[in-house]
This record gives structure tokens, C-alpha cells and sequence, in this order.
């Protein structure tokens, strides 16, 4: 049998040979249409299965990783994806972003997931489909970072953090929503706060019952107990979860949060504070309690304060370091906590008898402290009933006191409601004032008028870059992005799921 080609003209049918032989009749011959049916065989070209390397995951945070691989389609369409968790049973899946990909080459695959634990390992691998059939990639694993703490704030008898990833953990008391967690449950380990997935916090703060933040567009956020309008919302009901203060959703350059008012600083150094205002903390002339942020005046009360950099309020009063280095003060002054040499309130802006050379500042329930820029050493005034100023008294002082102890070598510094802890430039700290429930970490409960070592396991506790003094208790944050506290513990404000109080520091769980 030959095969042949078939081709008919003008009902003439003409064979040509394709493959040697002989036609059996002559092309002349045939004169009515003939048809053929030829068995030609049919060559259908196979596509092979793709295949699929996985790589290494990429970008890897406390929750979010990008992972990644290759894929050759063999001339194929190939879909791909990703599938992750916890065990080589994967169960969830997402779509490769260059999902399908073809051709004959290998090409670079990749995803983004999110909603990750910290501090966990996953297993991960790339998987491609085409018609030719399905390859696996051989299975993966990384581990997503741990939280750790980039801030840390202590208030009455919560303590707060900012994280890594942008967000705030509170914990301890909750009686009016200062967890922000949406319920008034007390926590005695760290909760997220609710309601600021949208944002980046750059900074928090705690004041007795309430609890504020900065976000990096520079707007502030508060939450918790509102009574006196310390939330700033032009309302004085509590909020469990935070809520824009009015007028101020940019521009802020820094926020303070204390007793029952909270205080801001703009980028063009104004000052607006809001709460309640029974002694003139708000710094706007009057005593009247306001629940949106006035503006802080000086002097007489026809200026407005200006040209600050630093706000930070007190129990009842508050402070504010001035660009040039000057400190000036306004609010309540029974013990000297204003420094201007008098026990007198203030309504606004007063100097405080620093007037330049100032690097640093905080304000306690009725004392302040200022660190000396060209010497790192530390000035206090104000209430010294328990040796919250550590000069080795306890007689109050209405004007700076050189502490002779710490004339040197201070880092920062923190006061809280009746004691003071600093940061030395060695990374250590050292704390003085009231010690009832353990809040200097020495190891005692001993009241000091002269600073005293916070010991960790019999040493000095060593590789802090942020210290903390709340109410009756202390934090620091470590170089490591961990969280140690001490004190009172009545509320799980330590943050190590118990309600015991420790003289020496203990880890906040959930941190390293």
C-alpha cells in the first residue's frame, strides 16, 4: 500500500506519488470523480508536567513573609502557588503573583503572606500545574521574628510598649478601657490595642486611668477613662478602644500623658493640652477642664507659649523644655514642682529656673527632674516626702537641685509618683523615692533618699535603652527589644501573668 497525495482539479482527479511505486491507472483515464479515503497518521506533540523549586522566604517580620521559588511551565501554561503552616499539612494557599508563567525557562515565583504568629516556625513549599500534570517543590521552612518592644511607657497600674511591627501592647488595669482592648477586663499579660491596624504608632503614653498615642502622620489617638475630657474627643464618656483627638490629626510632634490631662507638641513648637484643669495644668489661663485641646499661653496669658520641643505633663502640673535648653512649668505648685521659687499655682507658662542647658526632661506627680546636657547630670525639684528627688533628703524643694550623686554619667531619666529611676550611659539604671511595693528593683522594700542599683540575679541589670516609672511600679526596655518590670503587681502591671509584687525585675511575657 502507497501512500499518496490527493488533490482534484476540474473533476479530475490527479494522484502524485509521495513515496516511490507506480500509479495504478493513468490520470488520463479517469474521467467521473473519485474519492479516496487516506489514513494519514496524527503526530500530537506531548507537554511534560512542570517543574517547581522552592526557595528561601524573603522579608521575613513578626507576621508577614514573602516566599519564594521557581517554576519551568515546559512549554506549557503552568498556574502556581504557595501553600504554608504550621506542618508539611500546609492548609492555606495563595496565588503566585506571576501566576500563570510559560515557556521553557526558569522563572522566578514569588507571594506575600500575612497574619503570621511571631516567633514560629512554618513550612512552605511551590506547587505548578500544567496540562501535562502537577510537581510539588520540595518543602521549606523559616521562622517569623519575634515581637519585640521599640518603646515603652508605665502609667498608675498599666504599662504599654510599641512594637516592632507598629502596633501597642498594654497591659494590667482596665477598670475604664485604658488597655484600649475593646473590654475593661484586666490583663495580666500584654493585649494588643484595638483600632490601630491603620496606622504606625511612633510613641505612647499613659497617664492614671487613660492612654495616648502618636502616629507617624502625626496624629494623636487616645483611649481609656474620660471623665474630664482627657481623651480629647470633645465628649467626656470613657472609650475602650482609641478615638481622634479633636484637631489634632497632624502636625504633632510629641505627646504626654499624665494625672488626668494630656499634653502635645506641634512641629512649629506650640503646645495644646486637654483634661482636666483644676490647678491650670491645661496652661490656658483659666481652671476650667476642657475636653478638646487648648492652646498654652505664657507670661500674662496675652502670648502663646512657643519655640518647644519637648511637653511633658505631670500628676498635676506639666513642663516643657524649650529649644534654647530653658525649662518653663504651669499647673499646680504646693511643693515647688514648678521650680520658679514659689509654692504658688501658675495658670501659664513660668520659667522654671533653668533657663538653658537643659537636654532632657520628665515630670512625676509633684516633682520634676531635668538632665544637664553638658555634664549628664541630673537636676530635681518639687515634692521629696519619700526621696523622690535623691539628694539624700526628704525636704521639698521649689528650685533646681543639683543631685550630688548623679552629677555624671546620666543618660535619661523618668519620674514617676513618688520615685525616679535613670538610665546611666553604662546601660544600667538606678532608681530613689518611695519603695513600698519594690518599685527601685533593689531588691528590697526599703524607701531611698540617694540612688540605688536595680539588680537582675545579683548583679545590675544591664543592656537597658529606655527606663520607666509608673505609680507604684518600674519598667525598662532592653537592647534586646525585651521588657522587665518591678513593683507593685497588684493589677498585672509586670506583665508576668501573676498578680505578685517583685523588688527585683521580672520578664513581660511575650517578649524576649
Amino acid at each position: 500500500m502507497k501512500r499518496f497525495l490527493i488533490i482534484l482539479v476540474n473533476a479530475c482527479l490527479c494522484a502524485y506519488l509521495l513515496v516511490g511505486g507506480t500509479l495504478p491507472v493513468q490520470a488520463s483515464q479517469l474521467h467521473d470523480p473519485v474519492i479516496f479515503t487516506i489514513y494519514l497518521p496524527l503526530v500530537i506533540k506531548s507537554i511534560a508536567a512542570p517543574s517547581a523549586t522552592t526557595g528561601a522566604a524573603a522579608n521575613i517580620s513578626g507576621t508577614s513573609a514573602t516566599l519564594n521559588g521557581s517554576v519551568n511551565a515546559n512549554n506549557g501554561s503552568a498556574t502556581v502557588t504557595f501553600q504554608y503552616g504550621l506542618t508539611t499539612s500546609y492548609g492555606s494557599s495563595v496565588t503566585a503573583t506571576q501566576s500563570p508563567v510559560s515557556g521553557t525557562a526558569n522563572t522566578p515565583v514569588s507571594a506575600a503572606i500575612s497574619g503570621l504568629t511571631p516567633n514560629t516556625p512554618y513550612h512552605f513549599r511551590v506547587v505548578a500545574v500544567n496540562t501535562g500534570g502537577t510537581t510539588n517543590g520540595s518543602d521549606a521552612t523559616f521562622t517569623t521574628s519575634p515581637i519585640i518592644a521599640t518603646s515603652i511607657s508605665a502609667g498608675e497600674y498599666v504599662t504599654c510598649a510599641l512594637t516592632n511591627t507598629g502596633g501597642v501592647k498594654c497591659w494590667g488595669n482596665n477598670s475604664d478601657g485604658e488597655l484600649g482592648d475593646g473590654t475593661t477586663t484586666e490583663r495580666h499579660t500584654p493585649v494588643d490595642v484595638k483600632g490601630l491596624n491603620s496606622v504606625v504608632v511612633t510613641a505612647v503614653s499613659n497617664g492614671y486611668k487613660h492612654t495616648c498615642a502618636l502616629t507617624s502622620l502625626g496624629g494623636v489617638k487616645c483611649w481609656g477613662f474620660n471623665f474630664d475630657g482627657e481623651l480629647g474627643n470633645g465628649k467626656n464618656t470613657n472609650s475602650l478602644t482609641p478615638v481622634d483627638v479633636s484637631g489634632l490629626t497632624s502636625n504633632v510632634a510629641g505627646i504626654s500623658a499624665n494625672g488626668f490631662h494630656t499634653c502635645a507638641v506641634t512641629n512649629a513648637g506650640a503646645v495644646w493640652c486637654w483634661g482636666y484643669n483644676g490647678y491650670g495644668e491645661l496652661g490656658n489661663a483659666t481652671t476650667t477642664s476642657s475636653n478638646t485641646p487648648v492652646k498654652v499661653k505664657s507670661g500674662t496669658g496675652t502670648d502663646y507659649l512657643s519655640g518647644v520641643s519637648v511637653v511633658k505633663a505631670g500628676g498635676y502640673h506639666t513642663c516643657a523644655l524649650l529649644s534654647s535648653g530653658g525649662v518653663v512649668c504651669w499647673g499646680k505648685n504646693d511643693t515647688g514642682q514648678i521650680g520658679d521659687g514659689t509654692f504658688i499655682n501658675r495658670l501659664t507658662a513660668v520659667n522654671s529656673g533653668l533657663t538653658s542647658g537643659v537636654g532632657a526632661l520628665s515630670a512625676g506627680d509633684a516633682h520634676t527632674c531635668a538632665l544637664i546636657s553638658s555634664s549628664h547630670g541630673l537636676k530635681c525639684w518639687g515634692y521629696n516626702a519619700y526621696g523622690q528627688l535623691g539628694d539624700g533628703s526628704t525636704t521639698n524643694h521649689n528650685t533646681p537641685e543639683t543631685i550630688s550623686a548623679l552629677s555624671s554619667g546620666v543618660d535619661s531619666l523618668n519620674a514617676g509618683a513618688r520615685h525616679t529611676c535613670v538610665l546611666m550611659q553604662t546601660g544600667s539604671v538606678k532608681c530613689f523615692g518611695y519603695n513600698a511595693y519594690g518599685e527601685l528593683g533593689n531588691g528590697s522594700t526599703t524607701s531611698s533618699s540617694t540612688p540605688v542599683n536595680v539588680m537582675n540575679g545579683g548583679v545590675p541589670l544591664s543592656a537597658v535603652s529606655i527606663v520607666k516609672a509608673g505609680y507604684f511600679h518600674s519598667c525598662a526596655l532592653l537592647t534586646s527589644g525585651g521588657v522587665r518590670c518591678w513593683g507593685d503587681n497588684g493589677f498585672g502591671e509586670l506583665g508576668n501573668n501573676s498578680t505578685n509584687n517583685s523588688n527585683t525585675p521580672v520578664s513581660v511575657v511575650g517578649f524576649p
